[in-house]
């Protein structure tokens, strides 16, 4: 059963009832169910139905580390968004490229 309009929610959040209204979604029927597929068999949305960690290729493992950092430091590069670890990673090979020219 689909949610009704909560105009609390809306003034909080800056919408209206006639938003709401426009992207109401219909109730899928028998049909729609039948034509269902799973996201794999859809070579272009393939990629999305992975899971898990990506595997690393062979000669291509990493080496698992602790560290302390200031809070600043772990603040910015986690507000950068996903990928995070690697920016941080990426970060460190150029400094050690900046200082020993590799």
């Amino acid at each position: 059963m689909p949610k009704s309009f909560d105009q609390n929610h809306a003034n909080r959040h800056g919408y209206t009832e006639a938003n709401w209204d426009a992207c109401a979604i219909p109730e899928l029927t028998e049909e729609d169910f039948r034509q269902i597929r799973p996201i794999a068999d859809i070579p272009a949305l393939a990629h999305l139905a992975r899971r898990g960690r990506q595997t690393l290729q062979p000669g291509a493992r990493k080496a698992r580390l602790s560290m302390v950092v200031d809070p600043d430091v772990l603040a910015y590069f986690k507000d950068t968004g996903k990928g995070w670890q690697t920016r941080i990673n990426t970060a460190l090979k150029e400094w050690i490229a900046g200082r020993h020219g590799v």
